[in-house]
């Protein structure tokens, strides 16, 4: 009779051993899951990843408009501009790409009005990078506009002509109107991305390079979500 008490009660602590850790494993999992929920939708944080703007900017079009706020003379920059081109062709028709030189200085001045005057020659695609390069690889420097012209004619182009559109008024007027829209989007230091107008991607102690690509594409895909129905809201 004893035998079949022990046999009994070892039965049940067998069952109750194993529904506690049943429990246990349930419990796990479900905090487990919140943990993992945490780190998704807490992965960028506004105000630490990216600024809202209060002040934004008015896109138009469908396509999602991201501006990258850059200066030749910034190493960053440079750092960031093959990643950053590689990136914008990845996404193709989704995004609208817009580079704005910033002009924190009058040397920076010229070297954004240096691209400017690359966009209304039509020569960025030839003459972007190796600009970046004659200022970051072959260490030159640009204090006037006849150094600017010189390295023009050393790449086969018009320097004098150059010069002519880059001290022009249109270009002289994008360069005062870059200088506004980067005040306006609190950019203080470059690069920095103004994604669709909205939001301010810089790096920060905890912003590297690469993780700004990665904020810019949780904020694109925020933008580009579709908005939610409201509870009991017919579709």
């Amino acid at each position: 009779m004893a035998r079949l008490k022990n046999a009994t009660f070892l039965r049940w602590q067998k069952f109750a051993v194993i529904g506690f850790a049943v429990i246990v494993i349930a419990g796990f999992g479900w905090l487990m899951t919140l943990v993992l929920t945490e780190q998704v939708s807490g992965e960028f944080i506004e105000g630490e990843d990216y600024l809202v703007l209060e002040q934004q900017r008015r896109v138009r079009g469908d396509s999602i408009e991201v501006m990258e706020f850059f200066s030749y003379g910034c190493i960053h920059c440079y750092n960031l501009d093959p990643k950053l081109d590689d990136w914008v062709e990845d996404h193709g028709d989704t995004i609208r790409f817009v580079r704005t030189p910033v002009v924190a200085n009058e040397y920076w001045r010229r070297l954004g009005a240096v691209y400017f005057a690359l966009r209304e020659t039509g020569q960025v695609r030839d003459l972007h990078t190796p600009f970046f390069d004659a200022i970051h690889v072959a260490q030159l420097h640009f204090p006037d506009d006849d150094s600017v012209a010189d390295w023009i004619d050393n790449q086969g182009a018009d320097g004098a002509a150059f010069v002519d559109v880059m001290t022009g008024s249109n270009v002289q007027r994008r360069v005062a109107g870059a200088d506004r829209l980067a005040r306006t989007a609190r950019v203080a230091s470059v690069p920095a991305l103004l994604v669709h107008g909205k939001y301010v991607v810089r790096p920060t102690r905890d912003v590297s390079i690469q993780r700004m690509l990665q904020v810019a594409d949780h904020l694109i895909e925020r933008e580009t979500r579709p908005p939610e129905t409201p509870a009991g809201t017919a579709p």
